[in-house]
């Protein structure tokens, strides 16, 4: 017979080592013991003159953050961070992706984008991005085929309408 238990741990710091053992009894007799070891998933951000550890969580959140407030290459630095130690993080290889297109370099973006939808298909944003990569590098087939994915997953996206409408 199998049981499934939850257990929610707070508190821990980014980057630090930890160790869990559960010790399953039977009346008052041990009859199981695990041990598992595992590490907080970090990075690394510059604060002015000095390096911090956090938590993936975040630096996506201050990633955005520099990203939307223009600061591209700050962002850009924190995504790569989050890639280096989450390589199938489909936000972070995305908005890698986005930072980088923004920033006019499209080639540099698409391999990003495309393992953002690798990760995860079924994310409109994905697919509208990407058509904008492949639209910008002179591929505008390619795009449209990436911006009919988009329409297809959510039928009422307006940026991915205004997009084909661009690419035809």
């Amino acid at each position: 017979q199998t049981h499934d238990m939850n257990f929610h741990a707070s508190g821990l710091s980014a980057g630090a080592n930890y160790m869990l053992r559960v010790v399953l009894f039977d009346r008052s007799n041990a009859v199981a013991v695990s041990v598992r070891s595992f590490r907080v998933g970090s990075v690394s951000i510059s604060s002015g003159t000095k390096k911090e550890s956090t938590t993936i969580k975040t630096a996506l959140q201050l990633a955005l953050a520099s990203h939307e407030t223009g600061d591209r290459d700050a962002a850009v630095e924190i995504y790569e961070q989050i890639v280096l130690q989450r390589p199938n993080h489909a936000d972070a290889l995305h908005l890698l992706g986005v930072a980088l297109y923004q920033n006019g370099d499209a080639h540099a973006a698409i391999p990003f984008i495309e393992r953002a939808i690798h990760t995860n298909t079924s994310f409109e944003n994905f697919h509208n991005s990407m058509g904008e990569c492949l639209r910008a590098i002179g591929r505008p087939r390619e795009a449209v085929g990436q911006y009919q994915m988009a329409l297809n997953l959510r039928s009422d996206f307006p940026e991915a309408n205004f997009n084909l409408g661009l690419a035809w």
